[in-house]
This record gives structure tokens, C-alpha cells and sequence, in this order.
């Protein structure tokens, strides 16, 4: 699980690197594509809350509404906002959606698996929102 999490930063790299030397791919820009798979980053981890909302017969409302609330966010914000905007939101729910699992680490049984697991989703998220901040201040 952590080398697949560390790919998926690539394409993050491999977009902000098309940025900076003015290439596209297609009718895309770098800033674009990066934008575009961190939207679909970001609710890809959005939904792993609603994975898990439906085995938690307690706090389940809690997680579904969580993983909604984010996911909606990111999507109005791609078709209404520009990339500034998009980004800063990103960076935002990117964090919110660390802390989020950081909380639910807590309350978790099995720390010492989940203890791996949110050390790794800690530095990638970091690293991502690093990534972002980087774009953001390149445009």
C-alpha cells in the first residue's frame, strides 16, 4: 500500500513539471491535468470514508457525511472556481481529510496497523499539499 501511494504522487510531479516548462498535453496544460487528478485524488479519499461508514453501525452518518461534504466541495469548486481557487480548496481538504482519519486513528482497535497506515497517509498528504502550495504559487 505504501509504494501505490507514493506512485500516485507522480502524476502531481510529472503535471507540475509540464507546468513549468509550458508543455501540454493536448488541449491541456500542466496546471490543468494537475487540477483534474487532484479532484479525483481527492474524492477517491473522500469515498474511502464512505467504505467505511458503511461498516460502522455508530458513526456512520458522521463518515457519510464527511466523504460527501468533500467530494461535493471539490466538484463545485472545479466548475466554479478558477485554478487559485481550486487548488487552495484542495489544499484545505487535503488536510481536513488527514486530520479526519487522524481522529478516527485514535479511535481506532488496531493501532498498530493503523499506525503505519497514517504515518504513510501523513507524509503524503504533506508532500501533496507541498505540491500544491508549489503550483499555486508558480501561476
Amino acid at each position: 500500500m505504501i509504494y501505490l501511494a507514493w506512485l500516485g504522487v507522480v502524476p502531481f510531479i510529472l503535471s507540475i513539471l509540464l507546468n513549468f516548462f509550458d508543455y501540454s498535453l493536448g488541449a491541456y496544460s500542466g496546471a490543468q491535468i494537475f487540477v483534474f487528478y487532484s479532484v479525483i485524488i481527492c474524492c477517491f479519499m473522500a469515498g474511502t470514508l464512505w467504505g467505511q461508514a458503511i461498516k460502522d453501525n455508530v458513526n456512520w452518518l458522521k463518515k457519510a457525511f464527511a466523504s460527501n461534504l468533500i467530494a461535493l466541495t471539490v466538484f463545485f469548486c472545479l466548475i466554479f472556481g478558477g485554478t487559485k481557487t481550486v487548488l487552495l480548496t484542495m489544499v484545505i481538504c487535503y488536510l481536513l481529510l488527514v486530520i479526519y482519519e487522524c481522529i478516527l486513528y485514535r479511535q481506532s482497535d488496531d493501532k498498530t496497523m493503523m499506525s503505519n497506515y497514517i504515518r504513510m497517509r501523513i507524509q503524503v498528504t504533506l508532500t501533496v499539499v507541498v505540491l500544491h502550495i508549489a503550483l499555486y504559487l508558480s501561476l
